[in-house]
């Protein structure tokens, strides 16, 4: 079966009725948090949730707390976000660089984040920088923060070689639909159509993504993040799963040789995450990102829509058509190239397909991570 028939008939139901009670409160003027189940247990004081942390409780607003309450109050002292491109790093870079402009946000970056587009703080483009960092550990993901001027929110856009959970820091992510992800990352021109069409061409099953005869230097400039090194035709097979697993395992899996138990993997990797976001449910997020956080960080949820600091109200739609591969009758040499591209794309993503779809169905059903559940306290 097409694209479209296979994957529309749960998209086109998805009408206001089927979204979260949270999305139809985001639209509004105000935000609010759902109650606590009346099976969880009540709270008594704020400071009562909070033992072992010494916080100053006097300038919280309501909603703030209740975000805080929603994943069981837990403080932690650095938040990493898993960057994938072209997945709203920006968006989420420009709220960041506001949060920093008040001591109170307690939002801290450092001075290389400041400086790119991203807020990432090493550069993916090339990628013998991060493995020579080793970062396989928790610990060594701690000795790495330590020396990169004092941030306590790490952007990475690079393979993910440690493991959560880790002790005091809150995992987040952002996933999309993966050709809309690829679509806009290929210049609006299409001037990498082409070239990417081609790298898929000369790929058979088995191959080694990595070997160096692969022609993967498909952009026109030296050095864009799009070209994505640390993968190189990997890029183009199922590049969610390889970020997932890491460099020693995700990026080293042979050409179309990504399986059901790396799948698996992946989703057991991202069951740890505090919080992972479908960018189509992007706009309600803020009060999850707050529960990541926790009471060391102040992201401006304050019960108005975006809050303090502006976080994105944009809703992002699924483009069924582009699943679909249906962009009318090519008129041009661009239009047939984007033809070709997605459909080479959509044949060997399949499994990444499935973990966005997964992904979305989790943040639905009030399931996505320990600060976007159907239990308030946990």
């Amino acid at each position: 079966s097409s694209p479209a028939e296979k994957f529309a008939p749960a998209f086109v139901e998805a009408d206001e009725a089927a979204f979260p009670p949270a999305t139809k409160r985001a639209a509004g003027k105000t935000m609010t948090i759902p109650a606590a189940p009346s099976t969880a247990p009540a709270p008594t004081t704020y400071l009562e949730l909070f033992p072992d942390q010494t916080v100053d409780t006097k300038n919280l607003v309501p909603v703030r707390e209740a975000a805080l309450l929603m994943g069981g109050n837990r403080s932690n002292t650095l938040v990493v976000h898993l960057h994938f491109h072209a997945c709203s790093g920006k968006q989420l870079c420009k709220f960041l660089r506001d949060a920093i402009k008040e001591k109170r946000s307690g939002v801290k970056l450092d001075d290389n984040q400041i400086m790119t587009a991203a807020c990432n703080q090493l550069d993916p483009d090339p990628p013998a920088r991060w493995i020579k960092e080793n970062v396989t550990s928790c610990q060594e993901l701690r000795r790495y923060t330590s020396q990169r001027g004092g941030s306590n929110f790490m952007l990475i856009e690079t393979p993910l070689d440690f493991r959560p959970p880790c002790p005091g820091v809150g995992m987040m992510t952002v996933i999309r639909e993966p050709w809309g992800r690829l679509e806009a990352t290929q210049g609006k021109r299409g001037w990498t159509f082409p070239n990417a069409s081609n790298v898929i061409k000369n790929m058979s099953k088995g191959d080694d993504p990595l070997a160096s005869h692969i022609n993967w230097y498909y952009c026109d400039a030296p050095h864009a993040p799009t070209c994505q090194p640390f993968f190189k035709a990997g890029y183009f097979n199922n590049y969610y799963i390889r970020t997932i697993l890491g460099w020693y395992e995700g990026a080293h899996i042979p050409w179309d040789m990504v399986t059901e138990e790396h799948f698996e993997k992946a989703k057991g990797i991202l069951e740890q995450f505090d919080l992972v976001i479908p960018i189509e449910h992007l706009a309600d997020a803020l009060p999850g990102l707050q529960c990541t956080g926790g009471p060391r960080y102040d992201f401006g949820l304050d019960g108005t829509p975006g809050g303090r600091y502006s976080w994105t109200s944009t809703r992002k739609g699924i483009n069924l058509r582009g699943i679909a591969c249906d962009f009318g009758t090519p008129h041009t040499v661009n239009d047939r190239d984007r033809l070709e591209l997605c459909q080479l794309f959509n044949k060997f993503n399949q499994w990444d397909r499935k973990l966005w779809e997964w992904s979305l169905y989790r943040w639905r059903g009030w399931n996505s991570g320990r600060c976007h559940t159907s239990l308030s306290i946990r």
